[in-house]
């Protein structure tokens, strides 16, 4: 028996959450069946003692966007497919395997057909790719939802979908946010945090107005830290110099996980203004780290942020800066606990209960000889 496991990850780099997915998925498929799981990725993970089909992307942008655009990676997993006759494939992202094997795709979000406004500028590849979702979710024997909020979002999108077939497994928090740490070293200034990518949804323009109008950019920063580009766009540099802001936001651009704990620890909070969210990584990680959260009362966060958040519209630069001026004002035991809460919040959300749920579902779906 083999089962296949494909990464088809457009972008490693900026698709951060995806590849946590895929590793923690990869790594509960290799415990449960060991030999028989078969990698197939443009990477080589040395810490899966499998067989692995080393399947290299074409060099530069342009032979990236070649690659996504006509699909060859999908395409030569599919010869693999035919060759191997696996009980199942594991696709971590949406895409155009060929095979008769039951597949399995892992869904984050209905952001695009929810908002799709926000990509207007790419309405056609856009329109491609719902077209390619939908034939996934329609072809798919199993799909693995990453919240209880977007199983329910995919239910309400597709009505016509199976509902029996969408399973919740939802995400986990790695063990570095958890783990005991020195305390991180004191800051000239005391700082909020803004985590991930900036622009649609993500709403990064409606926090640097909330950031001035809070009045606490007189004695606070702003540190944000990206995938992406090492600058601020220029729609970002303009609202900066609008507010004058320059001097007190700063950016970094992917750290690594340590440094991303670091920041988050050192942190008055993370405030996090995400229109939407399929999960929302960045708040389970902030509370994990030791630092408070504010973020959007919408989609998955609530279930994410549980009774530990600061809540608000995110669509109200008012009620951002609200919540950031409540939490810079608690006093040491009003935030000692709310640290606490925070703590435990994330502890309910672990990568084994993740793995165990993923197991059980695809066991579910490979054919009994």
């Amino acid at each position: 028996m083999t089962i296949l496991a494909n990464d088809n990850i457009d972008d490693h780099a900026r698709q951060r959450g995806v590849r946590r997915v895929y590793l923690q998925t990869v790594e509960a498929m290799v415990a449960h069946y060991g030999p028989a799981v078969l990698i197939c990725s443009p990477q080589h993970y040395p810490q899966f003692a499998v067989r692995q089909h080393h399947l290299p992307r074409p060099p530069g942008k342009l032979g990236q966007l070649l690659d996504a655009y006509l699909g060859l990676h999908d395409r030569r997993v599919s010869l693999v497919a035919r060759r191997e006759r696996p009980a199942l494939v594991y696709n971590v992202y949406y895409g155009t395997v060929r095979t008769h094997a039951p597949q399995v795709y892992t869904i984050y979000d209905m952001i695009i057909e929810r908002f799709p406004a926000h990509f207007a500028r790419r309405a056609p590849l856009v329109s491609r790719f719902i077209v390619e979702k939908r034939r996934c979710l329609e072809r798919g024997t199993l799909l693995l939802a990453i919240s209880e909020t977007t199983a329910k979002d995919l239910r309400a999108v597709y009505p016509h979908i199976d509902p029996a077939k969408i399973v919740a497994t939802p995400l986990g928090v790695e063990t570095v946010f958890l783990a005991e740490a020195p305390p991180p070293p004191p800051s000239a200034r005391p700082y909020f945090v803004f985590a991930g990518n900036r622009s649609g949804y993500k709403n990064f323009l409606a926090l640097l107005p909330a950031f001035a109008r809070s009045g606490l950019a007189n004695t606070h920063d702003l540190r944000v830290f990206s995938p992406g580009s090492a600058s601020f766009s220029a729609p970002e540099q303009a609202e900066l110099q609008r507010h004058g802001l320059e001097r007190n936001v700063h950016l970094s651009v992917n750290p690594s996980d340590e440094a991303i704990r670091t920041l988050y620890a050192g942190a008055v909070a993370l405030v996090y203004p995400s229109l939407f969210e399929g999960f929302g990584l960045p708040v389970l990680e902030a509370m994990a780290s030791g630092t408070l959260v504010a973020t959007s009362n919408t989609s998955s966060l609530p279930e994410v942020g549980g009774d530990a958040a600061w809540y608000f519209d995110p669509r109200s630069v008012d009620a951002i800066a609200g919540a950031m001026v409540q939490i810079a004002r608690l006093t040491h035991d009003e935030r000692r606990a709310a640290l606490a809460r925070g703590h435990a919040q994330a502890r309910q959300f672990t990568w084994e209960r993740f793995r165990a749920q993923t197991v059980a579902a695809l066991s579910a779906c490979i054919p009994r000889a």
